[in-house]
């Protein structure tokens, strides 16, 4: 959501309910780029900032549980050096036996060239995005030495993806009915770690496979973790 859309959807519940829709209306609701009070632009009303996603009136909308051994992922990740770090969860069509064919013509068959891409705003058709919140309850990723990492099912949902917001990014609720087939990459952010990760675990992270699914409910992540950095 882009500064503008976020502006609207902070001021949608009150702007003209509070200044009364008097004289100071118009040069208020200029700042949000309308012409008048009674002409303000709230579509960012239906866009619920994502991507802590509401579960509440989305078909088939899913909640996801993630758990990593101790020890286990990339360079050990999935130990006490990544309590409290953002897991994400990406979600893409599996449309061409096993890769990810964009509308842009480009085909992906591995996270790191998904996620780099995803990072430049260049991929449309992301079918779904998580990424945990450690300030969020319910949505923390809790780890220790002794039992690698966890977040039990989530309170937020998947969110779904707008290819038409400037950039694509998170928007409402994803709706994954069962049968989906889709590809996955999930990953923990340990960029922001001092000193951060050996540069070797950039080829196990560069190189790993989307891995399939097929939806049937709520999604439960327990392999195929790397770190990206």
């Amino acid at each position: 959501m882009n500064i503008r859309n976020y502006l609207n959807w902070l001021a949608a519940p009150f702007l003209c309910c509070a200044l009364g829709c008097g004289s100071d209306c118009n040069s208020v609701s200029r700042l949000f780029g309308e012409a008048s009070c009674r002409t303000l632009n709230l579509d960012a009303t239906i866009k619920p900032i994502a991507p802590l996603a509401t579960c509440v009136g989305t078909p088939s909308s899913r909640k996801v549980a993630i758990s990593c051994g101790a020890a286990s992922g990339t360079k050990a990740q999935c130990t006490s050096i990544s309590d409290g770090l953002s897991v994400y969860i990406v979600l893409v069509p599996n449309n061409t036996a096993g890769t990810f064919t964009d509308s842009t013509g480009v085909n992906y068959s591995s996270c790191g060239a998904l996620l780099q891409d995803l990072g430049n705003s260049l991929v449309k058709n992301v079918l779904a995005f998580y990424v945990s919140d450690p300030a969020a309850a319910g949505n923390r990723l809790n780890c220790s030495d002794a039992a690698g990492c966890v977040l039990p099912l989530s309170t937020s949902c998947l969110s779904g993806w707008d290819s038409t917001l400037n950039p694509p990014g998170p928007s409402g609720t994803a709706s994954l009915p069962n049968g989906t087939q889709v590809l996955a990459c999930v990953y923990i952010d340990t960029s922001g770690l001092n000193p951060p990760p050996p540069a070797i675990a950039v080829g196990p992270w560069n190189n790993s496979p989307l891995t399939a699914i097929t939806i049937g409910g709520n999604l439960n992540f327990n392999s195929g973790w790397v770190d990206a950095f």
